[in-house]
């Protein structure tokens, strides 16, 4: 473009100066119709530069636009990239509180779990501890019961005992009087006393034995204290065995009395003496008895309260094993969800990280493009700027020129120089500048497959573009025509967009064809604007 413009302002002094030439000689030879000639030259020239300085402002503003747009979408993609990378910190921030409160429920979950396990261990040694009990428990029991059966053996015995002890009181008495008269009332009393002494023994038994058989069934152990009692009852037996027999004996030597009175008044004192040691005995044992019979009470009292207490303690511990169970269920199902919500947070970060590099790249690209953009657009103004400098020069050197050319005559003699800037100006310099133009706007690419040359797309489309409709049909064709499709050239310049794709090309039929495909996406004034893929197919 610049090297345009100062070809144009050459050719522009050239006309000047030959203009101030023919000015100065036409005045001096009256020439006025040369100079009307010359002003017209002068005004399509101006029309001409003040179209190309309107076109590349239009052409600039309207790529300002542009580039303005494409920094609003920047501007709006870098927001969003923000607002992404914003919400990809917060989705990190939250991947990271949800691992700590993996890693801290993971913690308490093994912790739980060790105290579980050790609660498992406790409530297996208290169920084997109850076990034991239990197994005590009835073991006791069947002492108890034992025992109870030996009392009852020992009470049938003591009533076998009072029995006996009646028949040889009455055997001694009936004795007593068949052989001695005069010992009668004596012996009688004796008896007396002895027999009232057995009948309060006796009674004093029978509520020893009521005593017992309220005790009896509360009874559940006192073996030792029940066989030391049963030996006590035989040397009480064997005392009064003695005490029968020596009464047999005294019985049998009653002619004898006068001499075994003495004798016999100390075997009655004995037998009073045992017989009153062994009622204390037998209260003392009887007293011992329900002493170890209330113990053995307490005791069994206690037992079954141990026992309450152990199967309500076992309830206890199962329906705390079972709950601690259903815990510990929950707690791996939730440490199930965790770590499936870990991975999917793990995926979701992934595909963020992804997201935000490619948009990292994108704002990249996109930065690069703006810089690019900036460069052109400094570009453009740059000659903008040298356009309007020279459009003040030529109208300086116009302002100049013009009183003297008013003031000018006409001069016949230069009508061969009024041929030149006719020539140089006429129809054919149009078309040659319009085609120029044409060519300029082009940017013909080549395919990768190297099957066309610049030559060959240069040839091709000058000798298409010289026929203005075929130009029409082009600009037409980078306007509106799909960036996917190739189309034959010469079908392109006379159908335009009512050209068919060349897949193959009807028109050639197996001949050479220069094929096209648009890469403007229909952007007038873009950078992309008449931009082409070129290939050659046979």
């Amino acid at each position: 473009m610049n090297t345009e413009l100062i070809q144009e302002a050459k050719r522009l002094r050239e006309k000047m100066e030959w203009l101030i030439a023919a000015v100065s000689t036409d005045k001096s030879r009256n020439q006025a119709s040369s100079i009307q000639v010359k002003l017209d030259v002068f005004g399509g020239i101006c029309s001409f530069f003040e179209t190309l300085v309107r076109d590349e402002r239009t052409q600039l503003e309207t790529f300002g636009a542009d580039l303005e747009a494409r920094e609003v979408a920047v501007r709006n993609r870098e927001m969003t990239v923000e607002n992404s990378r914003a919400l990809l910190m917060d989705r990190q921030i939250a991947i990271n509180a949800a691992r700590d409160t993996h890693v801290i429920i993971g913690t308490a979950l093994m912790e739980r779990a060790s105290e579980l396990e050790a609660s498992e261990q406790v409530l297996n040694r208290d169920l084997e501890g109850l076990e034991r009990r239990e197994a005590e428990v009835e073991a006791a029991q069947s002492i108890l019961q034992k025992e109870r059966r030996d009392l009852d053996v020992e009470k049938s015995c003591i009533q076998n005992a009072k029995v006996n002890l009646e028949d040889d009181m009455k055997s001694l008495t009936l004795t007593t009087d068949c052989t001695l008269s005069e010992l009668r009332k004596a012996w009688k009393r004796d008896v007396q006393g002895h027999y009232e002494k057995a009948e309060s023994l006796s009674r004093e038994l029978e509520s020893a034995n009521g005593r017992i058989g309220g005790l009896l069934s509360e009874l559940e152990a006192a073996k030792g204290d029940v066989i030391a009692a049963n030996k006590r009852e035989d040397e009480a037996k064997s005392i009064l065995e003695a005490s029968r027999q020596e009464s047999k004996s005294q019985l049998e030597h009653a002619q004898e009395a006068m001499r075994a009175a003495q004798r016999r008044g100390d075997n009655l004192a004995n037998i009073t003496r045992k017989l009153e040691e062994a009622k204390v005995s037998i209260h003392s044992q009887l007293a011992t008895a329900t002493k170890k019979l209330k113990d053995l009470e307490a005791k069994h009292a206690e037992s079954e309260a141990a026992r309450a207490m152990l199967v309500s303690e076992k309830k206890s511990l199962i329906e705390k094993a079972a709950l601690l169970t259903s815990e510990r269920n929950g707690l791996d199902s939730r440490v199930s969800d965790l770590e499936s919500q870990a991975k999917l947070l793990d995926s979701a970060r992934e595909r963020f990280k992804n997201e935000a590099s490619r948009q990292e790249r994108a704002a990249a690209e996109k930065d690069q493009q703006i810089g690019e953009f900036q460069k052109q657009v400094d570009s453009l103004t740059a000659q903008v700027t040298e356009l309007e400098q020279a459009k003040i020069q030529l109208k300086s050197q116009m302002d100049k020129t013009k009183e003297p050319v008013e003031e000018a005559m006409t001069n016949s003699r230069k009508r061969k120089w009024d041929e030149s800037p006719t020539v140089l100006f006429s129809s054919w310099r149009t078309a040659v500048d319009d085609l120029g133009d044409f060519l300029h706007m082009c940017k013909p690419e080549m395919d990768t497959d190297g099957s066309c040359t610049e030559e060959d797309a240069l040839k091709a489309i000058g000798n298409i573009a010289v026929r203005e409709s075929s130009r029409d049909n082009l600009l037409d064709f980078f306007t509106s025509s799909p960036c996917d499709e190739w189309y034959c050239l010469d079908e392109v310049a006379e159908e335009g967009l009512d050209a068919e794709a060349a897949e193959p090309c009807s028109r050639h039929e197996g001949g050479p064809c220069l094929q096209i495909r648009n890469c403007n996406e229909g952007k007038i004034g873009g950078l992309r604007y008449g931009a082409f893929l070129c290939r050659n197919r046979s």
